[in-house]
């Protein structure tokens, strides 16, 4: 029963090294050798099995979790360079419509973009704050580049 469940483990572990990678996998493989000395040892008693495969399911299980914590903080590090970006795009869009814009148009369209700024250089901004200031900064445009055109007969 107890060598039965340690070559489950092994099984599940050789599974497991397909969604892993760096040192998780190297990890895991090295925890799958050792199970597999404790499974081919000559008279190995059902303690030595039950406890080889209670450490080789641990080692699997917390490499996964490692492996699924590295892959949120890439996400989470992609989604903040993309909306880095969108707001930095949002900004060049901005100054190029201030170019055709004066009075307050003019004035609200640069204090919009001085505000997005210190949020896209805030080393601290998250995601939500700078796609939030990505929305401010193009509803400030857009209003102000239809006040211009509605006082700028063509």
């Amino acid at each position: 029963q107890a060598k039965k469940a340690l070559e489950t483990s092994i099984t599940n572990a050789k599974a497991a090294l397909g969604g892993l990678t760096g040192s998780e996998k190297s990890d895991v493989e090295k925890a799958i050798v050792e199970a597999e000395e404790v499974l081919a040892k000559v008279g190995a008693t059902a303690i030595e099995y039950t406890a080889a495969s209670e450490k080789l399911d641990a080692i699997v299980a917390a490499a996964k979790a490692l492996e699924e914590q590295e892959t949120a903080e890439e996400q989470a590090a992609e989604a903040l360079a993309e909306a880095k970006a969108d707001l930095s795009a949002a900004i060049d869009e901005a100054k190029e419509v201030l170019k055709g814009l004066t009075g307050d148009e003019k004035a609200a369209v640069e204090t919009a973009i001085v505000e997005a700024e210190k949020v896209l250089n805030d080393a601290d901004s998250t995601v939500t704050e700078l796609n939030a200031e990505t929305a401010e900064l193009n509803q400030v445009v857009a209003a102000a580049d239809a006040a211009q055109k509605a006082k700028t007969p063509e």
